[in-house]
Parts: structure tokens; C-alpha cells; sequence
């Protein structure tokens, strides 16, 4: 039971509770209550001193720090250290070696912090020496993972503080060599403190700093932008509420005096404050008192406050659960974790129904918005309330809490029963990667897995993300119930032209821990619906219907429309047929798409007969393939023919005039068609051996006049000639 200075302890509070509950402290210490029991829980040292701190590493494995009581007949301490593989224990602990051969007290760590270094396979460990003269810090480093630790080495002092909250590395620490990291210590023994220690393998130095107003139950995180803010709570006194305060480094650089730091600054009424940083920002959990309660009364609301760096405040708090109040919840402390992909993790010891100690668990998917869970996740063999179990969670999920009962230090592995595997299905595909057209309906399946998975029970609910990190707003996508371990569907969507993320969060029941599939892990692809059209340029005319003289050069040119096609890449095949089926090909030939338009087709110079063009798209990434329609464009080539057109050189704007159509020799024209710059005009049988050609209206400028005639036989003939509008002084006027 740690004190501050003003002998502030559960025995000082107890002036709140009935006398009855008093004596039940009293008594409850001399009974043994049943064994701890967790998933894959196992006790690590029946003689700890006090919990050890756990950290975890990308893989899971899990590194704990702690100190064992004195052996009998010494007053020293003895450091250890041990790392756990998920699923296991700890088989080889470490001894670590003392600084000299003292027998003192003064040889003591006030508690042993594990920290990982930003090398892989650093290790360090922290021991602050409050009885120590001067107070010192003592650390161990191993650069092979905990394998093998070097001589202890001191550095010279920290700042004032009998307890000792937090070791963390700092985010900002330099990378000139494996072991450069920067160790962050936060303490409190009246008043606040802080301890930054360096250099560890040249000449350690420290950077030590104490506040001018008291605190206690302190503890360390960092803001987004790596700064280190340090929590600890107030003892108001009678008929005032208890208090929860904070400090904050106003700048990256020097720590080591006041004006460095912010004023203290009130976060919450209430005690018991602990603070998380990670990925999604800084989060702090507290007990605070209830509004509308006597400010003298036991804070009971278990809530969690996310800091602000606009303002540089802690938000509105997020209720986690209320407190029954009592002397077994009294000054109960909570822990909190962030994991690397940003979810919060809150552990905090209640009484359950049977009147057991039990640790329980609750998880944020969201930022701290709302939390889910409350699920016991130990059962402990009596308590120490004034200390906090320590969480730690891996990028994988993996997690792992310790804590100290009756029966020593106790670790539990939280992350050995469940997963939760997930499956797309939709458009004809199924799978964790799935790509379908515009309008498929696409649901999300997930399955309990694990080793007791086929039992398990509850709710998973579907979420559909812009990103693949799923952060900001998610579309839902529905909650179906868990049988045998296996989740029912998804609602069926059919969503936007792009690509989505989706995750699934399973709710956990009794015997299963909840757990959410890694985001990323699942994604859909869906492609944008396109329609491909088609020009045909040839002879300086192009449109759907074009009728060239044999031997003029004809191209085709597609063009992609749809929600996505602005983007568009790919090719495009372009196929010329000779029958109106598309059946039966002429020529073909492939040309790449850029911004949603294709290249030019290569050209060709199809023998006299009638031609179907057909372009079909490949798609890309984001785009559906598509088709243009059988018959959308015709080519008609014709035989060249004299049919009786005036000379280009005569100046024929604005002028109506009769052609009589003349045909080869031994050839009957039947038929005209009159095209002017590709667009029929005039279509009928020839009268009389006549036709007549009007360009009256005609805007000034060149056109092109096609006469086209077909033969008793089916032969097409025609004569195209290019025109000029009349200008004074360059054409002569046909008269």
C-alpha cells in the first residue's frame, strides 16, 4: 500500500464508510480466497514486491520486470526479469545483477520497468532507488531480446518520488546507435516528477524535474506529437472533492525546470488517473466522482477522457461502468492500452455476484467513444487495491495483464482462445480480396476461431471502411448472432464505384474474449460501370454512317463514359466485320486507353462492300470492360465513280442544282443517296436520269458533297467532292 507523505491511505478515507465495512478490511486480509484463475494464467513469483509492469512486442511475446522480496536474513531486494511467448510461461527468469555487494536497503529498486528500445531486440530494464543516497536509477540492457543483460548502470539521480508510475521510452529519442533511447520516468512522492535518462552506453546523464504542488498515483503518456504529459491525483481533504491533475511538456527539448511544463491543469474530480498514448492520441482512465454526489463522497464513475491537442485539454469523459462504492473499490486503481492499430483496452478490479475479486476488461473500437466487453478476464486470489494491474496489447491483439494477489505475481494471457476470420461474397467471387462490377451485392461472413472457438456465442457486427486503416465514419452493414462459432451474414450491399475496407467485431459472451478482424485484412473492389462508343473518321468526313471511295484510309476511335471513366487506362481492341452479325472479321487491331479515351484504331482499306465496326474495352482497375454495339456504326465502301458533280474549283454556295447521275458503261443506276459533310440529305430512286442537289442555307466555309448510287445489280458507286463557300476574288461562280 503505497502513502503519500500526508499519510493519505484507505484507512484515511474509511471516515466515509460504515464502521461495518471497516472491520470487514480488517478481517477479509486474513482469508484466503480461492486461486486465481484466467486464460493460460500462471503465477510468476509467489514473493513479489509488487506487480511487475508488462510490455509487449510486435510478435506477442510479452516482457515482465519485477522484484522479489529479500530472502531471509537480508534486506535486499532481488531484480528479475522474464519474457513470456504467447500461449506460454515463464520458463527461464532472469536474475539481474546487483551494483555492488551491499546489504542495505539502499541496494533496493523502488520497482523494475521493462522497455523496449526502437532497435529490434533491445531491451531495458529500469530501477529507480528511492533509498539510494543520492536516489538513482539503476539499467540493465540487452540487445538480444532479453537473452542476456549487460552489468547494471547508474545514473545519477531522479526526481523526487517514492513511487514510481511509469518508464517509457520516448518517442523522440535519437537512432545514432542501437541502445540511444531516451528513458522517461514519472514519480511522485508529495510532489510530482519527472526523469529523463540517456546515454546509457557512454556517460548516462538525466534530466530530472519536480513540481511545486503535490500529487500522487502518477503516471506517464505521450501526446500525437510525442510530448509527455504526466497525470496524478490530489487528496482535497475534507468536505472537498479529490482531484485529477496534469502536466504537460510545452515544447520538445528541455524538461528539466518548471517554466518548461505547463501549469498544473484540473482534468477530472475524482483519483486513480492513468494514461495510455498510441496511434489514436492520448487517452486517460480515472474513477471520478458522480454528478450530483457530495464532494466528499467516493468517486464511483469509471471513465475514460481522450486529450485535445487544440486546446490541450482532456475531453468529455466516455463512461466505461459505475462503481459499487465500498472499501474494496476504494482507491482501486484502473490500467488503460493502446494497442498499435489504436484500440483501447481498460482493465479494472470489481467484486463479482459471489463476492470474488475479479478483474474485468473493456474494449474501444472507436476512438473512446463507447466501450464494450466488461468481461471478467481473472479471477485473483484476494487483492491489493492500491495497485493497478498492468496491460499491455500487441499489434496482432495479443494482450497480456499482470497483476499481485495473496498468491505473487500473477500473468494472464488474454489473447490464446479466440479469432475472428472473415470472407467476402459477392458478384460470383468469394474471398478476403474480391473485385465485382457496379451493382453486385457484396456480404461479409465471419467464424469464431481458436480452440474453444466452435462454442462460442453472441453478436458480430459488420462495418464497411473508405480506408484501409478504418478510421473516421464507416458505413454499417449489420449485426447477426453467433451459433457453434460461426456468424451469420452480413447485410447484402451494393455499394459505390471504388474500393472499400470491411471489418467485422465479434461481441464476445461468457467464455470468449471479444476481438476484431485486422483491418485491411478484407477488401472490395467494386468496378465502375462503363459504356463504350465509337466515331469512324475517314476522307476528312467521320460519324456512325460513313461512305468512302474505295482505297480512302478509315479509322476508328472509341471513347469510355461512366462514374470513373475520366480515369480510365486499359486498351481497346477495335474489330472491323464484314457482315452485320459481327461475325466474320475484316481487320482488327489493339490501342491503349488514356483519360478515358482510346487511340485511333490502325487504319485500313477495305474492299467496296458494306463494314460493321465493333470496340471493346478491356477495363482496368476501377473500371468495368465494355462493348460497343453490333451495327452502331456502318462502313460503306463504294466504287469511285464520275457520276456528274460539278468541278470543286466552281464556287457552288448557296446554289440548287440538277445532276444527272452517269453510270458506267453497261451499269443502270436505280437509287441516289445525297450526303453533305457525311449527313444524308437526300434519299430516293432516280427520276428521269435527275437528281437534285441543294446547298442553299449552307454556312460559309468547305463541305463535302457525296453522291451515292446503287446499280440494278446492288452496286454502290459514288462521286465525293470537297466545295468551297464563294469568295470574291478567289472562285469563280458557277453560272
Amino acid at each position: 500500500m503505497r502513502l503519500s507523505s500526508g499519510g493519505i491511505g484507505i484507512f484515511a478515507r474509511a471516515r466515509l464508510l460504515p464502521a461495518a465495512a471497516v472491520t470487514l478490511v480488517c478481517t477479509a486480509l486474513a482469508v484466503l480466497a480461492p486461486a486465481a484463475s484466467a486464460n493460460n494464467l500462471f503465477t510468476l513469483d509467489p514473493s513479489a514486491e509488487l506487480t511487475g509492469p508488462v510490455v509487449t512486442d510486435s510478435a506477442g511475446n510479452a516482457y515482465v520486470a519485477w522484484v522479489r522480496k529479500p530472502e531471509a536474513g537480508s534486506e535486499v531486494d532481488t531484480t528479475l526479469f522474464c519474457k513470456v511467448a504467447p500461449g506460454g510461461t515463464c520458463t527461464n527468469p532472469k536474475l539481474l545483477a546487483r551494483t555492488g555487494a551491499g546489504t542495505s536497503t539502499a541496494e533496493n529498486v523502488t520497482q523494475a520497468f521493462p522497455v523496449l528500445g526502437a532497435t529490434p531486440g533491445v531491451v531495458y530494464v529500469v530501477g529507480p532507488r528511492y533509498d539510494h543516497v543520492p536516489g538513482d536509477a539503476v539499467v540493465w540492457t540487452s540487445e538480444n531480446g532479453g537473452e542476456t543483460f549487460s552489468g547494471p548502470k547508474t545514473v545519477a539521480a531522479y526526481a523526487n518520488g517514492s513511487y514510481v508510475g511509469s518508464v517509457l521510452r520516448n518517442p523522440l529519442s535519437p537512432t545514432t546507435k542501437p541502445t540511444s533511447d531516451l528513458l522517461d520516468i514519472a514519480s511522485d512522492n508529495s510532489s510530482v516528477g519527472f526523469t529523463e535518462l540517456g546515454d546509457l552506453d557512454a556517460s548516462p546523464f538525466d534530466v530530472p524535474f519536480t513540481t511545486s504542488e503535490d500529487g500522487q498515483g502518477v503516471s506517464l503518456g505521450f501526446t500525437g506529437s510525442n510530448l509527455p504529459v504526466e497525470a496524478s491525483w490530489t487528496f482535497a481533504g475534507s468536505g472537498n472533492p479529490d482531484e485529477v491533475h496534469f502536466y504537460r511538456l510545452l515544447k520538445a527539448g528541455s524538461a528539466s525546470e518548471e517554466k518548461d511544463w505547463s501549469a498544473s491543469q484540473l482534468a477530472a474530480f475524482g483519483y486513480e488517473p492513468t494514461l495510455a498514448g498510441g496511434p489514436g492520441g492520448l487517452y486517460m482512465v480515472s474513477v471520478d466522482l458522480a454528478p450530483g454526489e457530495p464532494t466528499e463522497a467516493q468517486p464511483t464513475l469509471l471513465e475514460v477522457r481522450k486529450f485535445n491537442e487544440s486546446n490541450n485539454t482532456f475531453g468529455a469523459p466516455t463512461l466505461i461502468t459505475s462503481v459499487q462504492p465500498g472499501v474494496f473499490s476504494l482507491f482501486q486503481p484502473p490500467t488503460i492500452a493502446e494497442s498499435p492499430n489504436g484500440t483501447l483496452y481498460v482493465a479494472y478490479t470489481l467484486q463479482n455476484g459471489s463476492g470474488a475479486d475479479e478483474i474485468f476488461a473493456w474494449e474501444s473500437t472507436d476512438g473512446g467513444q463507447s466501450f464494450h466487453g466488461g468481461r471478467p478476464v481473472a479471477t485473483t486470489n484476494g487483492g491489493y487495491s492500491d495497485e493497478a494491474p498492468r496491460l499491455a496489447v500487441a499489434a496482432n491483439g495479443q494482450a497480456w495483464l499482470s497483476f499481485r494477489d495473496e498468491a505473487g505475481l500473477e500473468i494472464a494471457d488474454l489473447k490464446t482462445q479466440d479469432t475472428l476470420s472473415t470472407s467476402l461474397t459477392g458478384g460470383g467471387q468469394a474471398g478476403a480480396a474480391i473485385t465485382v462490377g457496379q451493382g453486385a451485392s457484396v456480404s461479409d461472413s465471419a467464424t469464431v476461431g481458436g480452440p474453444a472457438g466452435s462454442t462460442a456465442t453472441g453478436t458480430v457486427s459488420y462495418e464497411v471502411f473508405g480506408n484501409p486503416t478504418c478510421t473516421g465514419g464507416g458505413t454499417f452493414a449489420g449485426t447477426a448472432g453467433v451459433s457453434g462459432g460461426v456468424a451469420g451474414p452480413s447485410a447484402a450491399l451494393a455499394l459505390s464505384p471504388g474500393k472499400s475496407w470491411w471489418r467485422a467485431s465479434y461481441s464476445g459472451d461468457a467464455t470468449h474474449e471479444p476481438s476484431t478482424s485486422p483491418c485491411g485484412s478484407e477488401s472490395l473492389t467494386v468496378l465502375g460501370a462503363t459504356a463504350t462508343t465509337t466515331s469512324q473518321s475517314g476522307g476528312g468526313l467521320s460519324g456512325s454512317a460513313l461512305t468512302v471511295d474505295y482505297g480512302t484510309t478509315v479509322t476508328d476511335q472509341a471513347r469510355i463514359s461512366g462514374a470513373l471513366a475520366s480515369s480510365a487506362t486499359g486498351t481497346v481492341t477495335y474489330t472491323l466485320y464484314k457482315n452485320s452479325k459481327c461475325t466474320s472479321v475484316d481487320a482488327s487491331s489493339s490501342e491503349s486507353v488514356s483519360g478515358g479515351v482510346g487511340a485511333h484504331s490502325a487504319a485500313v482499306k477495305p474492299k467496296v462492300g458494306t463494314y460493321y465496326w465493333k470496340a471493346t474495352y478491356s477495363g482496368d482497375s476501377a473500371n468495368e470492360g465494355s462493348v460497343s454495339a453490333c451495327g452502331s456504326e456502318v462502313l460503306v465502301v463504294a466504287e469511285k465513280a464520275e457520276l456528274g458533280l460539278p468541278s470543286p474549283k466552281v464556287c457552288l454556295s448557296r446554289r440548287k442544282f440538277i445532276v444527272h447521275p452517269r453510270a458506267p458503261r453497261g451499269v443502270r443506276l436505280v437509287s441516289v443517296e445525297i450526303q453533305i459533310n457525311g449527313k444524308t440529305v437526300k434519299k430516293g430512286r432516280i427520276y428521269n436520269g435527275a437528281t437534285t442537289v441543294s446547298l442553299v442555307g449552307l454556312p460559309k466555309g468547305t463541305f463535302v458533297v457525296s453522291l451515292i448510287t446503287k446499280s440494278s445489280k446492288g452496286q454502290t458507286y459514288a462521286d465525293i467532292r470537297t466545295f468551297h463557300t464563294c469568295v470574291a476574288g478567289k472562285h469563280k461562280k458557277k453560272k
